[in-house]
């Protein structure tokens, strides 16, 4: 079946590699230059079809491409993966305890510890959200909390805001292009507003923030938080 790197790109996640992967139950010694052969005794917990292909699912592919990534690539790609409808970090947890009975088997740690932001709040509202705490958390800053649910005085939920520090009532929206459209402008300023008023500071990402060289963010962010927590 197909693994690793050609996986990932039958979902999407991966460039598809020059030679592809497969995957081949242990003891049989098939010699190929067409591919490049694994061995291992998959169950049905780790197997499917991707458009009628005999392949991976998207945790066992995290697991299997996390020998073969540095840590920036594989964030990116467990980022993208997770947010896919049916896709759960407990899932790759799962994963990992299966291909874990092998001792040894590199690329477990740094998948653990890629996953670890993963395993606590709701899920992220899109990748890119992911990118931008991991950005965060780079730059030196607390874990922010995801997709923070703001309520005014009678209950009433009023806004969720994508990242949030919410004990200095500051906050981060990212501004995707599907998401954030000139129809949704009005909407999107209305409801800063409204934030503005319960206290909440606002500050706007977008793509340009989570490049390796960007700074923007990081100055805009680190005096407020510096200064509410203080105040």
């Amino acid at each position: 079946m197909v693994s690793h790197l050609s996986a990932a790109a039958l979902y999407e996640l991966w460039k598809p590699p020059p030679v592809p992967h497969i995957t081949v139950p242990q003891g049989r010694s098939p010699r190929t230059r067409l591919a490049i052969v694994h061995r291992a005794n998959l169950g049905p917990a780790d197997i499917t079809r991707v458009a009628g292909i005999p392949a991976t699912t998207i945790p066992r592919t995290l697991v299997d491409c996390a020998a073969l990534l540095p840590r920036s690539d594989l964030g990116a790609m467990v980022d993208d993966g997770l947010c896919r409808r049916g896709s759960e970090a407990n899932y790759v947890l799962e994963a990992i305890e299966r291909a874990s009975r092998r001792p040894g088997r590199a690329g477990i740690p740094l998948l653990r510890r890629v996953l670890e932001p993963w395993l606590e709040g709701p899920k992220p509202g899109s990748p890119a959200e992911m990118r931008l705490l991991r950005r965060l958390e780079e730059w030196g800053f607390r874990r922010p909390e995801r997709q923070v649910e703001v309520y005014d005085e009678t209950g009433r939920l009023i806004a969720v805001i994508d990242l949030g520090w919410r004990p200095e009532l500051v906050g981060v929206e990212y501004d995707g292009e599907r998401a954030h459209t000139p129809r949704r402008l009005l909407p999107d300023e209305e409801r800063h507003a409204r934030l503005k008023a319960f206290g909440w500071y606002i500050a706007r990402a977008d793509k340009t923030d989570v490049r390796p060289s960007a700074t923007r963010l990081r100055s805009e962010l680190w005096p407020v938080l510096m200064a509410r927590r203080a105040a």
